[in-house]
C-alpha cells in the first residue's frame, strides 16, 4: 500500500524534473545563441560553424555545417533559433559519435562486402549503429532511412558513409518524435 503512493510521487517529482530540464536547456540555448548570433538571436551559418568549432575544439567541414543547418532549420529562413538549436546539438552529437565507427559498422555487416546495403544488411547497421533502439527496426525503418539517403545519394551504389550517418541521426529523431 505504501508503493502505490511513493511511485506516484515519484512520477509527480520526474514530470517536475523534465520540466525543469527543459526551462534549463531553453535557457542554455538563448545563453548561447546570445554567445554567438548576431542576428537576433538566430545563429547563422557562420555563427552555427564558430559554435561547432568551439564544441569540436576543430574547424567542422562545410558540409557537416550545411547538414546541421538545413536538419535543424525547421522554418526555413536559414537560421537557427533558440527552439531550434536544441535538436541541432543533440543531432550533431548523434552524428559525431555515429561517424566514429560507421565504416566498422558497414565492413562488418555489409555480407557480400560489395558497398550497396540490402534491406537485411541496412537493418543490420542500424541495429548496430542505434544499439539502443536495436529492437524497433523495421522494414518502414529502412525505408525511411533509404528516402533520407535519397535525398543525397543512392544505397544500391557504393555507400557514403557520411550520408548515411546524416540518415541515420534522422532516422533516430524521427522515432523518438
Amino acid at each position: 500500500e505504501k508503493m502505490a503512493p511513493q511511485k506516484l510521487r515519484r512520477a509527480s517529482t520526474m514530470g517536475t524534473f523534465e520540466n525543469a530540464k527543459a526551462h534549463v536547456v531553453r535557457h542554455k540555448a538563448h545563453e548561447i545563441i546570445k554567445k554567438f548570433g548576431a542576428d537576433a538571436g538566430r545563429l547563422t551559418y557562420d555563427e552555427m560553424k564558430e559554435l561547432m568549432k568551439e564544441i569540436d575544439d576543430a574547424e567542422p567541414l562545410p558540409k557537416d555545417v550545411k547538414w546541421v543547418m538545413k536538419m535543424a532549420d525547421r522554418d526555413g529562413d536559414g537560421k537557427i533559433g533558440a527552439g531550434e538549436l536544441e535538436l541541432a546539438l543533440k543531432n550533431y552529437k548523434q552524428y559525431c559519435n555515429t561517424t566514429d565507427n560507421i565504416n566498422e559498422i558497414i565492413a562488418k555487416h555489409d555480407v557480400n562486402q560489395d558497398l550497396h546495403l540490402d534491406d537485411t544488411e541496412l537493418i543490420n547497421v542500424l541495429k548496430a549503429a542505434a544499439p539502443n533502439k536495436a529492437k524497433l527496426v523495421t522494414l518502414a525503418d529502412v525505408k525511411y532511412v533509404r528516402a533520407k539517403y535519397a535525398d543525397h545519394g543512392d544505397l544500391s551504389q557504393d555507400v557514403d558513409s557520411t550520408i548515411l550517418v546524416q540518415a541515420i541521426v534522422l532516422w533516430e529523431t524521427w522515432i523518438e518524435a
